[in-house]
């Protein structure tokens, strides 16, 4: 699947101190990170903030830790944040590559300091981009971060906002004084599995069901989510369906089930109607600029596979940037490239051989822009496993598409996964 990551351009756009490539562990990541993120779910764009917390693991091999993630959101409609707070298994895999919460969070560790990761970016994984929810954010060292500087004075008062589409405009009516401090806010989302009829859920559980999520807007148990509006309230609808993968392995038989129509992409949804914009509150105090911290050297590390997915052995197949997905079809997983900058230093791993010795069998990877081949190449020849090319490299301009070509030779290779990773300098 395409994300389009042009709504989040900005996110993406990160200073990082590159270390020379070497196997990544656990212990790349550790203390507080401030994240933030885009997140666009059925047409309704909303911003994240806060922090992850990852503990100190016992053992630095590859492997798992624990994150806890402290976040906040606006919901629509809501004139108070909602807060989530979770403690979730992450795990960093030799290469680089980060899973949040079993997959549901996916990224790659941006630059290193001692072997810890100054930052790194991450999207919404698969379980959260089928139910038609588009994430993309950065995670930076909290310590890389300058402090707030004092209050500065009382700004004066902002002008007053555009009026919205829809409804008749209204009176400009005057600004009024500043209220006393409101009460406390609601209580953060608290995330269940799926739906039980035999648990007692209270207001702002939120669970899935029939493949959309749901939250408790009144205590309640045994009543189905979407048969009373009063006790349940719907937080994110069931996605389109996506593309059709590819025929596995044949099972026995079953019941012939309806066809399901093939599509590039998902049907737009429908656009929601654009409130009233409300009159402009004061502006508040600004406070001094922070001291400038250092800057650091812009290299970033890209890299994306085939997951636990085989190549095909008689077919050109082309390979994602970020996700783990490969597809004969180019257009299913071209990524958009955010800035301009140069890709180099391309390295290609299997999950084994291509092929006995002398047997003539391989792969030729190639980095792709525009569905047109780059000169950075490198091919895996019968009892390799690796390859790379330090000496080629590209150019991108923002905008283009970025993917990698894999060509078996004519002589079928042994059916392998693959990852590949590489260096990118804005």
């Amino acid at each position: 699947m395409r994300f389009r990551l042009s709504l989040i351009f900005s996110l993406l756009m990160l200073l990082m101190v590159a270390e020379p490539a070497a196997a990544f562990t656990s212990c790349a990541l550790q203390g507080d990170y401030a994240v933030s993120a885009s997140i666009l779910a059925r047409d309704v764009n909303l911003q994240l903030s806060g922090y992850f917390t990852f503990a100190r693991p016992n053992s630095c091999n590859a492997g798992a830790g624990i994150v806890q993630i402290e976040v906040e959101y606006m919901p629509v409609g809501s004139t108070s944040p909602a807060r989530i707070q979770t403690t979730v298994p992450y795990f960093v895999d030799q290469f680089g590559h980060v899973s949040i919460a079993g997959g549901a969070l996916d990224g790659f560790l941006g630059g290193m300091a001692e072997g810890v990761a100054n930052s790194f970016v991450w999207v919404a994984g698969p379980s959260l981009a089928q139910q038609g929810i588009l994430l993309a954010g950065v995670a930076t060292r909290a310590d890389l971060i300058g402090s707030a500087g004092p209050p500065g004075p009382q700004g004066p008062a902002g002008p007053t906002g555009a009026t919205g589409a829809t409804g008749p405009t209204g009176a400009t009516g005057a600004t009024g004084a500043t209220g006393p401090t409101g009460p406390q806010g609601p209580a953060g989302l608290t995330f269940h599995d799926a739906w039980v009829n035999t648990t007692a859920y209270v207001v702002s559980a939120a669970v899935t069901y029939g493949g959309e999520t749901w939250i408790a807007i009144e205590n309640s148990a045994n009543v189905t989510p979407g048969s009373d509006a009063t006790k349940w309230s719907k937080l994110a609808a069931k996605g389109a369906p996506g593309l059709i993968g590819d025929t596995g392995p044949a099972g026995p038989q079953g019941p012939a089930g309806p066809t399901g129509a093939t599509g590039a992409t998902g049907p737009q949804g429908l656009q929601g109607l654009t409130g009233a914009t409300g009159p402009p509150g004061p502006a508040g105090p600004t406070g001094l600029t922070g001291p400038q911290g250092s800057a650091g050297t812009s290299v970033v590390i890209l890299g994306g596979g085939s997951g636990s997915t085989n190549l095909q052995t008689g077919n050109t197949n082309y390979v994602s940037m970020f996700n783990s997905y490969r597809s004969a079809t180019e257009s299913d997983v071209e990524q958009v490239m955010p800035v301009a900058g140069t890709l180099s230093n391309l390295y290609v791993r299997l999950d084994g051989t291509a092929g006995a010795a002398a047997s003539g069998r391989s792969y030729t990877f190639t980095v792709r822009k525009n569905t047109a081949d780059t000169a950075v190449t490198c091919t895996i020849l019968e009892t390799a496993t690796s390859c790379s090319d330090a000496t080629n490299s590209v150019a991108f301009s923002a905008g283009d598409l970025i993917s990698v070509k894999s060509v078996p030779s004519a002589t079928a290779p042994t059916a392998r996964a693959m990852r590949w990773s590489a260096t990118f300098a804005p």
